[in-house]
């Protein structure tokens, strides 16, 4: 993780996490869960550090993070759904959906299974905020 911290020092998040995260797919088999999370916690460490995000940015962490989501040990799917969740927040969903369209298709559902679980939980709130208001206005 050092030796990639210095990397992305001298040049930048943008060119190295795409390239990072194509090598993390093409190795995860060679990789256990416990180094799987920490690679995940090293992308996510680095992009939450970043103020102006691009679309290199959001698809190579959106890439770093599925190939978490899509793997059978909770360790790598637990910070995958972290990553993923820190880059739609700085990028929104459909613009990272968009962003991963090419990735394969196990991958890109990992991420859209993740994605899609997220919104009935916004879907209670936003319903339960409204309940809420319009007790309010009765009162």
């Amino acid at each position: 993780a050092k030796a990639c911290t210095s990397w992305v020092s001298a040049v930048g998040l943008a060119k190295l996490l795409p390239t990072v995260a194509e090598k993390f797919q093409e190795y995860s088999a060679k990789i256990n869960g416990e180094g799987k999370k920490e690679a995940l916690e090293w992308c996510l460490g680095l992009f939450n550090q970043e103020i102006d995000v691009n679309d290199a940015m959001c698809s190579g962490a959106a890439h770093f993070a599925s190939v978490g989501l899509g793997d059978k040990t909770t360790e790598a799917r637990k910070p995958g759904g972290a990553l993923v969740d820190a880059v739609v927040d700085k990028y929104g969903a459909d613009k990272v959906l968009a962003l991963t369209s090419s990735l394969s298709n196990d991958l890109k559902s990992a991420l859209e299974a993740h994605l899609s679980r997220g919104r009935p939980t916004l879907g209670f709130k936003a319903a339960g905020a409204a309940v809420m208001a319009a007790n309010a206005i009765k009162s």
